[in-house]
């Protein structure tokens, strides 16, 4: 499903779109010539993206900042291009979310799809407030990847100001527990 939708974006891309870069020779987009667990990775973060972004409407300038800033941190600043392009197809297009998921679920190990979902959670707090739409998308984002719904509460706590609240929800504690649960819980988290 990822390969239909970016397929479908690419092509509308090469077909001449205006600042569009003519293809390599070859005729692959230099994305496809990466390593195949980097280049999977890429664009199932454009598409989930752009499930994000589409969720409350239309994408924010504070989001499009966030995905720039991440993707030139991720992929480097030419490849960042090349995926902010592919984006701006891809959030054209109807997404086959629960697809998309469970191929990266497939595809991908558990702590690989924690850092995919603290990305997206992040993502959705990149405007300031997460829209209704886009915590259910998260959700449904989440639940489709195996990823439990402490694990969703943990990662959505890191994006609160810090607290004492937070921070046992980031650990996924009571905050009644004990020094020794604390530890336990913080030995756990780090090895997600």
């Amino acid at each position: 499903p990822i390969g239909a939708v970016v397929g479908f974006a690419l092509g509308a891309l090469m077909d001449g779109a205006p600042g569009v870069a003519a293809l390599p020779p070859g005729g692959r987009p230099q994305a496809a010539q990466r390593p195949a667990t980097s280049s999977d990775l890429a664009l199932s973060l454009v598409v989930l993206t752009a499930a994000v972004m589409k969720a409350d409407g239309r994408p924010s300038q504070n989001e499009l900042g966030h995905v720039r800033k991440f993707f030139a941190q991720q992929f480097g600043p030419q490849h960042s291009a090349e995926l902010l392009r592919l984006l701006r197809d891809v959030l054209k297009r109807d997404i086959p979310l629960r697809d998309v998921c469970e191929q990266i679920r497939n595809h991908l190990s558990h702590p690989e799809r924690l850092q995919v979902m603290h990305y997206l959670i992040g993502l959705a707090h990149a405007d300031g407030r997460v829209h209704i739409a886009e915590r259910e998308v998260l959700e449904r984002i989440a639940a489709n990847m195996g990823i439990s719904q402490k694990d969703l509460g943990s990662l959505d706590a890191m994006f609160r100001g810090p607290s004492p609240s937070s921070a046992y929800a980031i650990l996924e504690v009571d905050p009644k527990a004990s020094d020794e649960e604390v530890k336990k819980a913080y030995r756990r988290a780090a090895m997600k």
